[in-house]
């Protein structure tokens, strides 16, 4: 923090401001939460009074500056707009005016989405962790934070803004790379792929029928048993870090662990992901597959199994997937096994030009693979960068 500014307590900075109301059960309200680090406020869906019951909700008006209190020591802090006159919070929200003589609510947003910001509210919420560790408002009025003068505030903040409105921006163009990829990928395949005949079935060179996995209740515990996600094969890139932990018990003979090179595809999922595939590198080992992933055992004498991972991926087999995933919300679809097994494939394509066909495009999966990497290394860069803003601001050197 610059050291020629002023500290100043929050007790003048702040005013607690706590409007309960009582809640009509005819009538329908929006609540509020807050995401942690300085990301703002978000609507939660309208709900009638009556569902709320006796719950314990306060008015929130524009300006005000708004904690979780629960969460207040991760920079879960806000500042409402006009979007959220009328909304609600409850108790587990915390709401300030701000005294404008004083600082800027924008201002004080982001200060306590700083490392200092944070610290103090870490000091100010005793408890172990998580729900136990709450904002004690007494304790917080009593610390001080740096306070440059309120025209300052707001050059700081509409640059700060600024910035971060263009590492947003930056990340936009990153994510759109990103799906223009997927789209390059299939349209790669199916080139490659469009002599073929696809005359045959999936099911024609699977040893088995597609096998759902098991989903474990997951605690997270660093000894417990890898269980992977679905992020694991979205995009058709096997992702080892795309996991979660169980401590349940679990049979060693059982069906849904996994071996090296085992194929598995995604039996639910959004309309985009749904049915996207990847092969098991065998990182992490042990590791158990969930039930909205099916593992597909091929027939290796009549087929490469990278053939097989690129078909998955082509025009003819999205299309196929897309036409018959069921599910009545828009969000969310599933596909069966027996649609699985009905994916068009082309049996009378030789093993051996099935190897070659997966050469070539394991060469321009490659350099797709090297570029990602590359925008990986850029994207954390640019994570990187707002915080050095917000340090570089707290210095007085923006």
């Amino acid at each position: 923090m610059s050291s020629c500014w002023p500290m100043v307590p929050l007790r003048e900075v702040l005013q607690l401001q706590r409007r309960w109301i009582k809640l009509d059960p005819t009538r329908t309200y929006r609540e509020i939460g807050i995401r942690s680090f300085g990301n703002g406020i978000f609507h939660k869906a309208p709900i009638q009074g009556s569902t709320l019951g006796n719950k314990r909700v306060l008015r929130i008006e524009p300006g005000d500056l708004v904690f979780n209190n629960v969460l207040a020591w991760e920079g879960a802090v806000a500042v409402a707009g006009p979007d959220e006159t009328g909304m609600i919070g409850s108790h587990r929200f915390v709401t300030y005016t701000v005294n404008p003589e004083k600082a800027t609510a924008e201002f004080l947003q982001i200060f306590f989405s700083t490392d200092t910001g944070r610290e103090i509210l870490l000091k100010a919420s005793p408890g172990s962790a998580g729900r136990n560790k709450t904002l004690g408002l007494d304790r917080f009025s009593t610390h001080s934070i740096p306070l440059p003068p309120i025209a300052e505030q707001r050059r700081m903040v509409e640059r700060i803004n600024t910035l971060a409105a263009k590492i947003e921006e930056a990340k936009r163009l990153q994510r759109l790379v990103n799906q223009e990829q997927q789209a390059f990928s299939t349209l790669a395949v199916s080139s490659v792929l469009e002599d073929l005949e696809f005359a045959g079935k999936l099911g024609e060179v699977l040893l088995a029928p597609p096998r759902n996995g098991w989903s474990a209740r997951c605690d997270g515990l660093d000894t417990g048993t890898a269980v992977l996600s679905l992020g694991a094969v979205s995009g058709f890139w096997y992702r080892p870090n795309q996991c979660k932990r169980t401590s349940e018990v679990t049979d060693p003979d059982a069906h849904y662990w996994l071996k090296p090179g085992d194929l598995l595809i995604s039996r639910s999922n959004t309309p985009d992901l749904v049915g996207h595939a990847a092969i098991y590198d065998g990182s992490p080992f042990p590791c158990i597959y969930p039930d909205l992933l099916m593992l597909l055992r091929t027939d290796k004498e009549r087929c490469d199994l990278r053939f097989v991972h690129y078909v998955l991926q082509s025009r003819k087999a999205r299309e196929f997937i897309r036409d018959r995933a069921k599910g009545t919300s828009p969000t969310m679809k599933k596909i069966s096994q027996g649609t699985v097994m009905a994916i068009p494939f082309p049996v009378s394509c030789p093993k051996q030009r099935q190897a070659e066909i997966a050469d070539r495009l394991d060469t321009v999966r490659m350099r797709l693979q090297d570029a990602a990497a590359k925008r990986s290394v850029a994207a954390k860069g640019l994570d990187a960068m707002l915080p050095a803003i917000l340090d570089r601001a707290f210095r007085g050197e923006l």
